[in-house]
This record gives C-alpha cells, structure tokens and sequence, in this order.
C-alpha cells in the first residue's frame, strides 16, 4: 500500500513538472514574439528621420494602463535606443546595433525553448513509464515478512559457531591428509 501511495505521489510531482515546463515553454514564445515585435518597430521607425504621433498626456485614475487626452507631436531622434544590458544597466545603441542584439536574444530564447521541449518530452516519458508502473502494481501482491531483531541476533550467532566448527573440521582433515 505505501509503494502504491509513492507511485500516486510520484505522478503528482511529475505532473506538476509538467505543467511548470509548459508554463515556460510559453513564457518564452511571449518573450520571443515580443522581441519580433520590437524588431519590426525599431525597424520601421528608422526608414525616418522624424514621426509624428498622438502622444497621450494624461492618464485614466481608475485604469492606469488607459489614456484618455492626446496631443499631436513628434519623434526625433529615431536611430537612437537605449538597449537594457540587465541589472539596471542601459546603453544608447544604433536600431541596427539594437536589432541584433534582438536577434541574439530571440535565438537564445529560440535555443532555451528547445531545451524545455527536450525536458518535456522526457517528463512526459516518465510519467508514461510510471503509468504503466502503477498498472503494473495494480495485479502484483507485495510480500512481507517480519523482521524478529533477536531471532537474527540469534541465528547469526549460531551461523558462527557452525562455520568455526566446520573450518576446524577442514583444518584437521588437511593435517591428517599431510
């Protein structure tokens, strides 16, 4: 019964390993269909000097994410980004420059992704296998015997003995053979 309560317990783990790897595994299509888009941006904002835009000047109370007054007004300086190298680290870079460092982050996250659906497909293997495990179990009989401390205590002493006597036994066949 307690071999069967691990398997179920087992099951349970990788399941959960399961679902956090898929949960990566779309983390980083997010992560890299950002960066495409951010490409895409950066691409088209330096076939020009200058855009115009509606840049928004105030901001709804009740949802911050919604602007609700905009102004006409312009972009310069559209070659130039400033690229987070991480940990609060910023340089200004060309789009060029900024578009490639894009491309390596995008195969990086490309490479990563492969990795966890290496990792899922062996997740899932195991929990195939301890599937079949647990069906396996479901017709076995588990056996158990008890384990008396003193009868072993007893029988190893008794092995002792028997074991000397017979090394004697040998020990004096070879002398009288001799």
């Amino acid at each position: 019964m307690e071999s069967q309560f691990s398997l179920d317990k087992l099951k349970v783990n990788q399941q959960m390993a399961l679902e956090m790897a898929k949960v990566k595994l779309a983390s980083y299509d997010t992560i890299i269909n950002e960066y495409e888009t951010l490409k895409s941006n950066m691409e088209m904002l330096v076939k020009k000097l200058c855009h115009p835009v509606m840049a928004p000047i105030c901001h709804n109370m009740r949802r911050e994410d919604a602007p609700i007054a905009f102004m006409p007004g312009y972009l310069d300086h559209t070659n130039q980004v400033m690229v987070s190298l991480g940990d609060n680290w910023f340089v200004d870079r060309s789009v060029s420059q900024a578009v490639e460092i894009a491309d390596r982050r995008i195969q990086y996250c490309q490479d990563r992704k492969k990795e966890i659906e290496k990792e899922i497909e062996a997740i899932q293997n195991w929990l195939k296998f301890t599937n079949e495990l647990t069906e396996e179990k479901k017709d076995l009989v588990e056996i158990m015997e008890d384990y008396d401390e003193e009868a072993e205590k007893k029988w190893r002493e008794e092995h002792r003995r028997k074991v000397r006597l017979m090394k004697e036994r040998e020990k004096s066949e070879r002398q009288r053979n001799v």
